[in-house]
């Protein structure tokens, strides 16, 4: 068995840290985020005077449902610790659980789009078949070098900073910022939590739009009410920027 943390001419993996920051990036409830989340919200709820129950209440629920996610890590980890990308002269390749999982030939590639902090998107004339090749793979510069030489990169999205923390502790630093009683912790924090909310709704907007109404109603798997979340967080917000102001 092969180690993950020897680099091999044309093959990119993860290392073990670099798959525990990629379930962070993705999300995933894990004990880095547990961290991040005890840390920034008892930080931010202290200094910003939050009343300690509820601030307590609030964090204790979020890690419960980290805790009980932790039976989902080895699965997790399991599903990127044999991942790779694999570059030969006229094809790439994503290889997991020791078989192939999605080939592409150079002159099937339609476009190569980079997403910050994700990383590269292989697109094939096929629209099913598309490779991921996420930013934390060894020798990631060199494997974007070389797709470079063989179709121009496009560049797409923006740095959200989510994807350094994890989604869990940004509902932390929300809640926490609806807890603070402080006027001068709660304004900086409202500048910087309605910055990521207003590109979110951006994005809700975005996702509206291509829905076609009513007809494809029936074919929607999300649930409607899920694009309008960020539109119910900034409403709380402003209703916590009268309260701070007026009381």
């Amino acid at each position: 068995m092969q180690s993950h943390e020897i680099e091999t001419p044309g093959v990119y993996r993860l290392s073990s840290s670099a798959v525990r920051r990629l379930l962070l990036r993705q999300s995933m409830m894990t004990p880095d985020s547990l961290l991040y989340t005890l840390l920034l919200g008892f930080g931010i709820g202290l200094l910003g005077q939050a009343p300690f129950l509820p601030l307590v209440i609030v964090l204790a629920v979020l890690s419960i449902l980290h805790i009980r996610s932790f039976r989902n890590l080895p699965q997790w980890k399991d599903e990127w610790r044999d991942f790779e990308v694999i570059l030969e002269p006229d094809r790439v390749f994503a290889w997991r659980h020791g078989a192939v999982e999605c080939t592409i030939g150079l002159s099937e590639i339609r476009k190569v789009v980079e997403q910050p902090i994700h990383g590269l998107r292989i697109h094939s004339h096929d629209r099913h078949k598309q490779i991921w090749a996420p930013s934390l793979l060894t020798g990631y510069k060199l494997l974007r070098a070389t797709l470079a030489e063989w179709t121009p990169i496009e560049r797409r999205g923006s740095w959200q900073l989510w994807n350094y923390l994890g989604l869990p502790t940004g509902v932390a630093i929300f809640a926490t910022t609806l807890l603070v009683r402080s006027r001068y912790v709660f304004f900086p924090l409202l500048v910087f939590v309605g910055f990521y909310l207003l590109r979110l709704a951006r994005i809700s907007i975005k996702s509206w739009s291509r829905r076609s109404w009513p007809a494809a109603v029936a074919a929607i798997e999300d649930p409607l009410w899920i694009p309008a979340i960020p539109f119910v967080m900034l409403a709380l917000l402003a209703v916590k920027s009268v309260w701070i102001l007026y009381k």
